[in-house]
């Protein structure tokens, strides 16, 4: 089961530099986040990041919301401390997101400093080994705003995919051999849980079907596609499997699912191309032949835009 990605949210700046832009940008960067993110919980700390003791508290705040990333604003020039303690106190990757300088005057000095602090935050969290990301430009950039976006979506999709169930509906159509897996090795790398179940429980569960309801779906198909070429039985088994599937996946609490669709499904009349497209316009989505592979890959494609996936080609 999916569960959301914990992103944390900070603006810092050093303590010797005006406080009014930082506070503007803690602002209209959190609102921002929340506003473009709201496929993740935006942890916003409680203040602003401007002096050790305050620091000490933002970690703590965001270890007790389970922060599992954080995006660090520079409000302002903001020295190597900050970034070095938030990663490791909270042993999380980071994204220092450096907007661009404010207009000044001549003979007036810089408001921010923010890409030179972040040029050098980034140099000592090298040293000492941690994982960041840097981003220069300011929310209205479109290149820098994306990246912000792309990058909190792939950590989204990595945490999604440790809590994913993918079901196996069958095992691979014979002699696909592209199609074989390996279960233990997909396990370790993104952490997805795979189970089976057969497909006489699928042949069972279209038998099971009421016939009105059968006979409702059957309707709303022949009213919205032109079916005079399409064999005779194959529309009551198209909407036998298409309920049948979504019962099945409910009740398997499965998330995402491949299913074996030949030459048992063939055989009896129940080729599922049309089923599993119907479904994944219903945010049900399972791949077809089997193939874990390539349903991996639809899992982050879901993940990633929120999007129905297509089929694997």
């Amino acid at each position: 089961m999916k569960k959301k990605l914990h992103l944390g949210f900070v603006t810092t700046y050093s303590g010797r530099w005006p406080k009014e832009l930082p506070e503007q940008r803690d602002r209209e960067y959190g609102e921002w986040l929340e506003k473009n993110l709201p496929e993740v919980d935006v942890v916003k700390a409680s203040q602003i990041g401007c002096t050790s003791q305050a620091l000490e508290e933002i970690v703590e705040q965001f270890k007790e919301n389970s922060v599992d990333l954080v995006v660090m604003v520079y409000g302002a020039f903001t020295g190597d401390d900050a970034a070095a303690y938030l990663t490791e106190m909270l042993d999380v990757p980071i994204i220092l997101w450096a907007p661009y300088e404010v207009p000044f005057e001549k003979n007036t000095r810089l408001y921010a400093n923010a890409l030179c602090a972040m040029t050098m935050n980034a140099a000592s969290l090298r040293r000492l080994g941690k994982t960041y990301h840097t981003v220069y430009g300011s929310l209205d950039d479109e290149r820098a705003a994306g990246k912000v976006k792309a990058l909190v979506m792939a950590y989204h999709t990595v945490k999604a995919m440790k809590y994913t169930n993918l079901g196996l509906l069958g095992y691979r159509p014979t002699a696909f051999y592209n199609c074989a897996f390996d279960e233990g090795l997909i396990r370790r790398t993104f952490g997805i849980k795979i189970e089976e179940t057969d497909l006489k429980v699928v042949f069972d569960k279209m038998a099971q079907i009421p016939d009105e309801a059968c006979q409702a779906d059957m309707k709303k198909m022949e009213e919205t596609y032109n079916m005079d070429t399409l064999p005779e039985g194959h529309l009551e088994n198209h909407s036998r499997l298409y309920l049948a599937l979504k019962e099945v996946m409910a009740a398997q609490n499965y998330d995402f699912a491949t299913i074996k669709c030949w030459p048992e499904m063939g055989n009896l009349h129940t080729t599922p191309c049309a089923v599993l497209g119907r479904l994944a316009d219903d945010h049900v989505n399972i791949g077809c032949e089997g193939d874990v592979d390539a349903e991996i890959a639809q899992i982050a494609e879901h993940y990633l835009t929120g999007l129905p996936t297509s089929l694997p080609i």
